[in-house]
């Protein structure tokens, strides 16, 4: 259970939250390494007018380790807990569902807008749209169980 998921109140019920398993980190860390491997690979051959296996070999299980090291900071910061009432986002952003104006879905990413502040960007999502509907349905419910003034 994450830090985030401790600052709940008792009567605040948990609607979505990112999965928190290895796979992810695995998967981004294994993308990370290949894409910065052929692309130092390919630097060192335009430079250099060739390179070897092991100079690659060797980028890539330094990176390897440190993109592994940096998963977990990056995760999150990156993280996100919808609740009936609010949406917390990385460390110490807590938005209230009536203060989102917009969601925006990106190809792997949500953009929530505010009416008090900068737009909000939950990014390396495998489902995007489906945050984004949670998010609708639940701002709509929030909104319809509000007393309307008198």
């Amino acid at each position: 259970m994450s830090d985030r998921a401790k600052e709940l109140a008792p009567d605040e019920t948990l609607l979505d939250r990112r999965n928190e398993g290895w796979r992810g980190v695995i998967r981004n860390s294994v993308l990370s390494v290949v894409i910065a491997t052929v692309v130092y690979g390919l630097l060192l051959w335009l430079l250099q007018g060739g390179t070897t296996l092991r100079e690659v070999a060797s980028f890539a299980a330094v990176f390897a380790v440190i993109s592994v090291a940096m998963q977990p900071v990056i995760r999150r910061r990156q993280d996100y807990i919808l609740t009936d009432r609010r949406l917390l986002v990385g460390p110490s952003q807590s938005v209230p569902l009536e203060a989102i104006t917009q969601v925006q879905t990106g190809a792997y990413s949500v953009t929530v807008h505010r009416r008090d502040g900068a737009p909000l960007r939950i990014g390396n999502l495998a489902m995007p749209q489906r945050l984004a509907v949670l998010l609708n349905r639940t701002r709509a419910t929030a909104a319809d169980a509000e007393p309307s003034p008198s």
